[in-house]
């Protein structure tokens, strides 16, 4: 589970420790849109709130979040299979957006992209959609220094279908160009022999 949250910089991983929280403290047994919404919520100074607002959007909510108190013994509690979407989700923003740290913003997509989820209807009724709010956050800059990202961290992306044919493609020409050197190559000393 820890390599699962490796990109996730200490604001969103608060954030997840926030949604299992709520998650416990509404009683059920997994963690779903509504639960990683309210995390962002508890946590007011995050990327998501200077640039969104969502806090004061939500007062109440967000008032009656804080006021929960800490599960002194907490117990893990899962990811609904919207909550497993959602990071997926965060992870792709993060990669479309050339970004190595899924921040919180990353995760406000990543519900936004469930339109059919719970926290989504919630923030459409506050008047963000995915579009609107991808256009802020590719504007916004700079991000948060939380670190060296790994080098060449980019390869472990997922490779898409044109990434794919065009890397076979690449591969290919690389051998026919090496079949072609070697091929010349002996010859020549053939042809200075003679």
């Amino acid at each position: 589970m820890a390599s699962m949250f490796k990109r996730y910089p200490p604001p969103s991983r608060r954030v997840i420790y926030f949604a299992r929280e709520a998650a416990l403290h509404a009683g059920v047994n997994a963690i779903d849109s509504t639960h990683i919404l309210s995390g962002l919520l508890m946590e007011e100074s995050t990327r998501v709130n200077k640039l969104f607002h969502l806090a004061d959007r939500f007062p109440e909510q967000a008032a009656r979040l804080r006021s929960l108190a800490k599960f002194s013994q907490p117990r893990d509690i899962p990811l609904a299979k919207e909550g497993k979407r959602i990071l997926a989700q965060a992870a792709e923003e993060a990669n479309r957006l050339d970004d190595y740290w899924i921040d919180t913003d990353h995760l406000m997509l990543g519900i936004l992209s469930q339109e059919s989820s719970a926290g989504a209807i919630m923030l459409h009724g506050i008047g963000l959609g995915i579009s609107e709010a991808r256009g802020v956050i590719a504007k916004t800059s700079p991000r948060e220094d939380f670190g060296p990202e790994p080098a060449l961290w980019w390869l472990e992306k997922p490779i898409t279908r044109i990434g794919k044919w065009t890397g076979l493609l690449y591969l290919l020409g690389v051998i026919t160009l090496i079949r072609l050197l070697t091929e010349h190559s002996c010859i020549l000393p053939l042809i200075r022999q003679k």
